[in-house]
């Protein structure tokens, strides 16, 4: 009977209760669009940003990889932007509330552009084109 009761504890420990991690990975790779040539993503900046504050900053590595670990925080959504191709901050994309450990994710540069039918650049973010310069 005891060795049953152990069994039994033991088993709830390893299948029944699933401690959830206090990080999440954001794994992270950039590909090129179609008919692009990078030269040289190696070394990029990229940075990931929530309310418009910067979080944290890492580089893209070899095979145009990247990867950063943060806090959770339960309302969080991450904004990814690159910088190191021009002067300029380039918007990637976003994160929205991670429910994973470990969540993958993949850009493309150079980010496809849409064009309202006025002709106007429309913002990746809020689909709008008057807060475009």
């Amino acid at each position: 009977m005891n060795k049953f009761i152990l069994l039994l504890i033991l088993g709830l420990c390893f299948t029944g209760f699933k401690l959830k991690r206090d990080r999440t990975i954001i794994r992270g790779h950039i590909i090129e669009s179609a008919g692009e040539n990078l030269v040289q993503v190696e070394g990029l900046s990229i940075i990931l940003k929530s309310s418009n504050l910067p979080l944290i900053t890492t580089s893209v590595g070899k095979n145009h990889y990247f990867m950063v670990s943060l806090k959770n925080e339960p309302q969080k959504t991450f904004d990814v932007f690159c910088q190191g191709i021009t002067l300029d901050t380039l918007y990637l994309g976003s994160v929205t509330n991670p429910v994973n450990d470990t969540v993958d994710v993949a850009f493309s540069i150079p980010v496809k552009i849409k064009k309202s039918i006025l002709g106007k650049v429309i913002c990746p973010k809020c689909n709008h084109s008057n807060s475009v310069l």
